[in-house]
């Protein structure tokens, strides 16, 4: 990620706007300037993990980005985890889903 401003606030990404950071696609534009000009560490659940890195790796077999760039955005993903600008999240199964349920009602 590009250098930015003191945090303000942790707040909780789509896999899909983390993808944009990383890699190169119709929303990576909205998706950089809104961290550029925010600025906030995001979230990074263990299952926010597992659907970015298989979004990359299936950017590869579909032919949308080169092995080299999937690489690339792995390393960069374990690289701002260690950095702080994603923060390791880790999910309570049964808060998470009588929250859901909650919300539901």
């Amino acid at each position: 990620m590009a250098t930015k401003p003191a945090r303000r606030e942790v707040v909780y990404a789509d896999t899909s706007f983390l993808f944009s950071l990383y890699l190169r696609d119709a929303n990576t534009a909205g998706a950089t300037a809104y961290v550029a000009q925010q600025a906030p560490a995001l979230v990074l659940t263990s299952w926010q993990r597992c659907e970015l890195r298989n979004a990359i790796r299936l950017a590869v077999a579909r032919g949308n980005t080169t092995p080299e760039l999937a690489r690339q955005a792995l390393a960069d993903i374990e690289a701002d985890t260690a950095a702080g600008d994603l923060v390791a999240t880790a999910l309570v199964w049964p808060d998470l889903y009588e929250t859901a349920e909650n919300l539901s009602e």
